[in-house]
This record gives structure tokens, C-alpha cells and sequence, in this order.
């Protein structure tokens, strides 16, 4: 009894000393460092559409990405949320344009965009697969609406892979370079590639 005691009293004063020394240490470095700059704010997506188009714009592509997060997860219910979602960001982005570049181009996608997340919508939702060939449209559309409007810094990357759509293959957008594959969700999560940056 008296050896367990002991050594617990040892192992307390090793512990305190250990810590105590420790902060020490780190108070010492703490007055002795220089500081470390903050990072750079993160750049500002730009566009030919102006900050208030680019900000409508970014709102319709976090709104796919919804999307495309409910169908990597198989999951039908949420894949009619959130098409829902994208449906009316396209529509005001749609019905808000005001004179620009490429104005009948991008509205031409956008009616696109509306069209195939309307069929999403439409599709009972455990028919999944039939869902994933209608996000292949919506994916090509937003990525051309994109390309219209010159986006850039906007850290969206289209990713491709070459085995969807029955060895065909399509594309989708991410926020991420890591791939987290729409088309086959947990069958094959990693299978495809960066192809573009915006």
C-alpha cells in the first residue's frame, strides 16, 4: 500500500513538473516569436455579369452542388429537394438578367438548367439512375453558363468520368478537386478526374 502510494505521489510531481516546464517553455516562445501574417482573404469570384450577376450566379452553382451531394449520397428524396432549390435559383437568375454579354446564350442554358431539374423533379424518387441522367444534362448546362459569363476565381472544378452514363461518359461541377463521383455514388466514389478549373 505504502509503494502505491508513493509511486502515485511520484507520478503527480513528475506530471506537474512536466506541465509546468512545459508552459514555461511555451510562454518564452510566445514572447520571442514574431508574428505570422493572416493568409490573404480568398479571392472574390469574377464574371462578365458583374458582382451582382457573379453573386446570382454563385448562388445557382451552391444550389447544384446540393444536388450533386444528394445523388453521390443515392439519395432520391434529397436530390427533389434540392433540384427544387436549383430550379429557383435558375429562374430568378433566369428572369433577373439584365443586358449583358451573351444574354441569349446563357438564358438558352438556364432554360436548360430549368427543364432537366424540372424532370429530376419529375422522376419517382427511387428511380436514382434515371435522376443521374437528367443531372448530366443540368451539369453540362451550368458548366456552359459558366464558360458565357467568363467565370474565375470561383473554385468550381468540372469533373469527368469516363465510365458513366453506360461507358459514355459525363461531367459534373465541384467545389472540391476530390472526387466524390454523382453517377455511382458509393459503387465507385473515386473513379473520375479534374478536368477544368473556374
Amino acid at each position: 500500500m505504502r509503494i502505491t502510494i508513493s509511486a502515485l505521489l511520484l507520478s503527480s510531481i513528475l506530471f506537474a513538473s512536466c506541465t509546468d516546464s512545459g508552459q514555461s517553455a511555451g510562454s518564452q516562445a510566445d514572447s520571442t516569436s514574431t508574428p505570422v501574417p493572416a493568409p490573404p482573404p480568398p479571392a472574390s469570384p469574377e464574371s462578365s455579369l458583374g458582382a451582382a450577376g457573379t453573386d446570382e450566379l454563385m448562388r445557382m452553382i451552391g444550389a447544384y452542388y446540393s444536388l450533386k451531394d444528394a445523388l453521390v449520397a443515392t439519395d432520391g428524396v434529397r436530390a427533389d429537394e434540392t433540384a427544387s432549390k436549383l430550379m429557383s435559383a435558375a429562374e430568378l437568375f433566369h428572369s433577373g438578367m439584365g443586358p449583358g454579354p451573351k444574354k441569349t446564350e446563357i438564358q438558352q442554358q438556364l432554360q436548360i438548367i430549368m427543364d432537366k431539374t424540372e424532370a429530376i423533379m419529375a422522376t419517382k424518387a427511387d428511380a436514382i439512375e434515371e435522376k443521374r441522367v437528367q443531372f448530366a444534362g443540368v451539369s453540362d448546362a451550368i458548366y456552359e453558363v459558366a464558360k458565357l459569363a467568363e467565370l474565375k476565381k470561383a473554385g468550381v472544378y468540372q469533373q469527368y468520368c469516363p465510365m458513366a452514363m453506360n461507358d459514355k461518359g459525363a461531367y459534373w461541377l465541384s467545389d472540391n478537386p476530390e472526387i466524390r463521383n454523382p453517377y455511382f455514388g458509393k459503387k465507385m466514389m473515386e473513379c473520375g478526374e479534374v478536368r477544368d478549373s473556374l
